[in-house]
């Protein structure tokens, strides 16, 4: 992320919070790709939270159908760092199904 917008970017001091969250929408919804049942689902980024060394980023998709599969592609920071592991929990109601993507295999399917 940092050598697409070439400036470094901090979540811990950001010098300009709103142009960091435009930045990190922009890149997030870039990397990120959901099909459920066959079809791309329209996403909107809802912000992210800091955790100690971890960063989580909040997505949402409205008016989805009842699944019985996703396909998930998640390619965030793939290309900065070799080891870069994203997890990603979906969320159907309140119960989490998660899958963990790495460079190299930055696609998974979740089934119901």
């Amino acid at each position: 992320m940092t050598a697409q917008y070439k400036a470094k970017v901090n979540f811990l001091s950001p010098g300009n919070k709103a142009e960091l969250e435009k930045k990190v929408k922009k890149y997030i919804l870039e990397n990120n790709d959901i099909y459920l049942n066959g079809e791309k689902l329209e996403l909107s980024y809802l912000g992210y939270e800091l955790e100690e060394e971890a960063v989580w980023f909040y997505l949402e998709a409205l008016k989805v159908p009842v699944p019985k599969k996703a396909e998930i592609k998640n390619s965030i920071l793939h290309k900065n760092f070799d080891t870069q592991q994203n997890i990603i929990n979906f969320y159907l109601s309140k119960s989490p199904k998660s899958l963990i993507l790495l460079k190299g295999k930055d696609t998974g399917l979740i089934s119901f």
